[in-house]
Protein backbone atom coordinates (compact mmCIF):
# COMPACT_ATOMS: atom_id res chain seq x y z
CA UNK A 1 0.00 0.00 0.00
CA UNK A 2 1.54 3.83 -0.63
CA UNK A 3 -0.74 6.16 0.90
CA UNK A 4 -0.84 10.03 0.67
CA UNK A 5 1.43 10.59 2.60
CA UNK A 6 3.19 7.19 2.62
CA UNK A 7 5.17 5.48 5.26
CA UNK A 8 8.53 6.71 5.80
CA UNK A 9 11.00 6.46 8.48
CA UNK A 10 13.79 8.04 9.55
CA UNK A 11 17.18 5.79 7.68
CA UNK A 12 18.55 5.46 4.88
CA UNK A 13 17.38 5.53 1.04
CA UNK A 14 18.05 1.65 1.39
CA UNK A 15 17.06 0.69 4.32
CA UNK A 16 13.56 2.41 3.75
CA UNK A 17 13.53 0.59 0.09
CA UNK A 18 14.31 -2.48 1.83
CA UNK A 19 11.94 -2.32 5.53
CA UNK A 20 15.06 -2.53 7.83
CA UNK A 21 13.17 -0.72 10.49
CA UNK A 22 15.03 0.88 13.10
CA UNK A 23 16.22 -1.67 15.85
CA UNK A 24 18.72 -1.41 18.57
CA UNK A 25 21.96 -1.26 16.57
CA UNK A 26 24.50 -3.91 18.19
CA UNK A 27 27.10 -5.07 16.09
CA UNK A 28 25.60 -8.17 15.06
CA UNK A 29 22.37 -6.18 13.84
CA UNK A 30 24.51 -3.39 11.89
CA UNK A 31 26.60 -6.16 10.50
CA UNK A 32 23.32 -8.37 9.38
CA UNK A 33 21.81 -5.15 7.74
CA UNK A 34 25.14 -4.35 5.77
CA UNK A 35 25.00 -7.50 4.66
CA UNK A 36 21.54 -7.27 3.66
CA UNK A 37 21.71 -3.95 2.26
CA UNK A 38 24.76 -5.16 -0.05
CA UNK A 39 23.15 -8.10 -1.13
CA UNK A 40 20.02 -6.30 -2.33
CA UNK A 41 22.12 -3.63 -3.98
CA UNK A 42 21.39 -3.91 -7.36
CA UNK A 43 17.84 -4.35 -7.01
CA UNK A 44 17.44 -1.49 -4.90
CA UNK A 45 19.04 0.99 -7.01
CA UNK A 46 16.97 -0.37 -10.14
CA UNK A 47 14.18 0.15 -7.84
CA UNK A 48 15.01 3.85 -7.63
CA UNK A 49 15.50 4.20 -11.57
CA UNK A 50 12.43 2.92 -11.91
CA UNK A 51 10.60 5.60 -10.24
CA UNK A 52 13.82 8.57 -11.64
CA UNK A 53 14.90 8.75 -7.88
CA UNK A 54 18.52 7.78 -9.09
CA UNK A 55 19.20 11.28 -10.25
CA UNK A 56 17.45 12.99 -7.23
CA UNK A 57 19.46 11.19 -5.14
CA UNK A 58 22.34 11.66 -7.13
CA UNK A 59 22.26 15.26 -6.70
CA UNK A 60 21.29 15.29 -3.36
CA UNK A 61 23.88 12.87 -1.78
CA UNK A 62 27.85 13.28 -2.04
CA UNK A 63 28.24 9.54 -2.08
CA UNK A 64 26.12 6.51 -2.32
CA UNK A 65 22.55 7.61 -3.14
CA UNK A 66 21.52 4.10 -0.98
CA UNK A 67 23.15 6.33 1.80
CA UNK A 68 21.14 9.06 2.12
CA UNK A 69 19.32 9.53 5.60
CA UNK A 70 16.12 10.82 4.55
CA UNK A 71 14.77 12.21 8.32
CA UNK A 72 12.09 11.56 10.13
CA UNK A 73 9.15 10.47 7.84
CA UNK A 74 10.65 11.30 5.08
CA UNK A 75 10.95 15.16 6.13
CA UNK A 76 14.39 15.84 4.43
CA UNK A 77 12.73 14.43 0.85
CA UNK A 78 10.00 16.32 -1.38
CA UNK A 79 6.43 15.34 -1.41
CA UNK A 80 7.23 13.79 -4.89
CA UNK A 81 10.14 12.26 -3.55
CA UNK A 82 8.79 10.52 -0.58
CA UNK A 83 6.07 8.88 -2.54
CA UNK A 84 8.35 7.69 -5.35
CA UNK A 85 10.74 6.05 -2.57
CA UNK A 86 7.39 3.92 -1.39
CA UNK A 87 7.11 3.04 -4.70
CA UNK A 88 10.80 1.96 -5.39
CA UNK A 89 9.84 -0.08 -2.06
CA UNK A 90 7.15 -1.99 -4.01
CA UNK A 91 9.18 -1.96 -7.02
CA UNK A 92 12.39 -3.87 -5.24
CA UNK A 93 9.86 -6.01 -3.27
CA UNK A 94 8.91 -7.47 -6.82
CA UNK A 95 12.80 -7.61 -7.91
CA UNK A 96 13.82 -9.70 -4.76
CA UNK A 97 11.10 -11.56 -4.57
CA UNK A 98 11.90 -12.81 -8.42
CA UNK A 99 8.14 -13.29 -9.34
CA UNK A 100 7.42 -16.38 -6.59
CA UNK A 101 6.60 -14.32 -3.61
CA UNK A 102 6.23 -10.87 -1.88
CA UNK A 103 2.96 -8.33 -2.76
CA UNK A 104 0.62 -10.00 -5.22
CA UNK A 105 -1.48 -6.95 -5.12
CA UNK A 106 -0.26 -3.00 -4.92
CA UNK A 107 -3.31 -0.37 -3.60
CA UNK A 108 -1.76 3.12 -4.89
CA UNK A 109 -3.43 6.47 -3.65
CA UNK A 110 -3.10 8.72 -6.15
CA UNK A 111 0.58 8.84 -5.97
CA UNK A 112 0.52 10.45 -9.42
CA UNK A 113 -0.79 13.70 -8.55
CA UNK A 114 2.25 15.50 -7.40
CA UNK A 115 4.91 14.31 -10.35
CA UNK A 116 5.02 16.73 -12.94
CA UNK A 117 4.08 15.27 -16.03
CA UNK A 118 7.35 13.56 -17.42
CA UNK A 119 7.62 12.00 -14.14
CA UNK A 120 4.48 10.78 -13.93
CA UNK A 121 4.74 9.32 -17.08
CA UNK A 122 8.07 8.08 -16.78
CA UNK A 123 6.66 6.43 -12.90
CA UNK A 124 4.19 4.78 -15.09
CA UNK A 125 6.19 2.91 -17.67
CA UNK A 126 8.92 2.16 -15.72
CA UNK A 127 7.41 1.14 -12.08
CA UNK A 128 3.40 0.38 -12.40
CA UNK A 129 2.88 -1.16 -15.79
CA UNK A 130 5.77 -3.63 -15.39
CA UNK A 131 4.98 -4.83 -11.91
CA UNK A 132 1.42 -5.40 -13.87
CA UNK A 133 2.51 -6.69 -16.83
CA UNK A 134 5.88 -8.35 -16.21
CA UNK A 135 5.49 -8.76 -12.61
CA UNK A 136 2.29 -10.40 -11.88
CA UNK A 137 1.16 -7.94 -9.36
CA UNK A 138 -2.42 -6.54 -9.56
CA UNK A 139 -2.51 -2.84 -9.16
CA UNK A 140 -5.45 -0.93 -8.30
CA UNK A 141 -4.76 2.86 -8.80
CA UNK A 142 -6.32 5.81 -7.83
CA UNK A 143 -5.63 8.52 -10.12
CA UNK A 144 -6.73 11.36 -12.75
CA UNK A 145 -3.76 10.52 -14.49
CA UNK A 146 -5.49 10.48 -18.07
CA UNK A 147 -2.90 8.30 -20.30
CA UNK A 148 -3.00 5.62 -16.63
CA UNK A 149 -6.74 5.48 -17.13
CA UNK A 150 -6.14 4.71 -21.05
CA UNK A 151 -3.78 1.89 -20.48
CA UNK A 152 -6.03 0.24 -17.38
CA UNK A 153 -8.03 -2.82 -18.08
CA UNK A 154 -11.01 -1.63 -16.02
CA UNK A 155 -12.05 2.03 -15.30
CA UNK A 156 -14.52 2.85 -12.15
CA UNK A 157 -15.31 6.20 -10.97
CA UNK A 158 -16.19 6.84 -7.41
CA UNK A 159 -19.35 9.42 -6.88
CA UNK A 160 -20.59 9.58 -3.18
CA UNK A 161 -18.97 6.88 -1.75
CA UNK A 162 -19.84 4.82 -4.42
CA UNK A 163 -17.68 2.96 -7.04
CA UNK A 164 -19.52 2.88 -10.84
CA UNK A 165 -17.96 1.58 -13.89
CA UNK A 166 -16.39 3.93 -16.37
CA UNK A 167 -17.15 0.95 -19.99
CA UNK A 168 -14.84 3.34 -21.97
CA UNK A 169 -12.25 5.97 -21.84
CA UNK A 170 -14.92 8.55 -23.57
CA UNK A 171 -17.24 7.62 -20.07
CA UNK A 172 -14.47 7.91 -17.95
CA UNK A 173 -13.79 11.38 -19.33
CA UNK A 174 -17.55 12.91 -19.38
CA UNK A 175 -17.97 11.16 -15.56
CA UNK A 176 -14.65 13.30 -14.63
CA UNK A 177 -16.48 16.58 -16.30
CA UNK A 178 -19.54 15.79 -14.74
CA UNK A 179 -18.98 15.24 -11.14
CA UNK A 180 -15.77 17.78 -10.70
CA UNK A 181 -12.01 18.02 -9.84
CA UNK A 182 -13.08 15.39 -6.23
CA UNK A 183 -13.43 12.68 -8.76
CA UNK A 184 -11.09 10.04 -8.82
CA UNK A 185 -10.90 6.95 -11.07
CA UNK A 186 -9.86 3.62 -9.39
CA UNK A 187 -7.41 1.65 -11.68
CA UNK A 188 -6.98 -1.97 -12.42
CA UNK A 189 -3.68 -1.87 -14.58
CA UNK A 190 -2.72 -5.49 -14.31
CA UNK A 191 -3.26 -8.03 -16.88
CA UNK A 192 -2.86 -11.04 -15.04
CA UNK A 193 -5.05 -13.54 -13.47
CA UNK A 194 -4.48 -11.96 -10.04
CA UNK A 195 -5.16 -8.99 -11.03
CA UNK A 196 -8.47 -9.97 -12.77
CA UNK A 197 -9.12 -11.66 -9.85
CA UNK A 198 -8.75 -8.31 -7.53
CA UNK A 199 -11.04 -6.18 -10.10
CA UNK A 200 -14.14 -9.08 -10.06
CA UNK A 201 -13.57 -8.91 -6.17
CA UNK A 202 -14.50 -5.07 -6.27
CA UNK A 203 -17.74 -5.91 -8.47
CA UNK A 204 -18.90 -8.92 -6.35
CA UNK A 205 -18.61 -7.38 -2.85
CA UNK A 206 -21.69 -4.99 -3.02
CA UNK A 207 -24.62 -6.74 -1.90
CA UNK A 208 -26.20 -3.50 -4.45
CA UNK A 209 -27.05 -3.31 -7.51
CA UNK A 210 -23.90 -5.05 -9.66
CA UNK A 211 -21.21 -2.50 -10.35
CA UNK A 212 -22.69 -0.26 -8.01
CA UNK A 213 -20.07 -1.22 -4.19
CA UNK A 214 -19.81 1.14 -1.43
CA UNK A 215 -16.93 2.92 0.20
CA UNK A 216 -16.48 3.58 3.83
Amino acid sequence: FVGTPPFLFRGTVAENVLMLLPTPHTDAVQEHRRRKVTAARASVEAALASVNLDDDFGVLGGGSALEIDVGEKGASLSGGQQTRLALARACASVRLAGGTSGARLWLLDDPLANLDATVATHVLHRCILPAARQGGVGVVLVTRHAEAMRVADRRYAMDQLRLLPCPDDAAAERREEQSGPLITNIVNVAVSPVANAAAAAVDDASPRAPHEVAVH
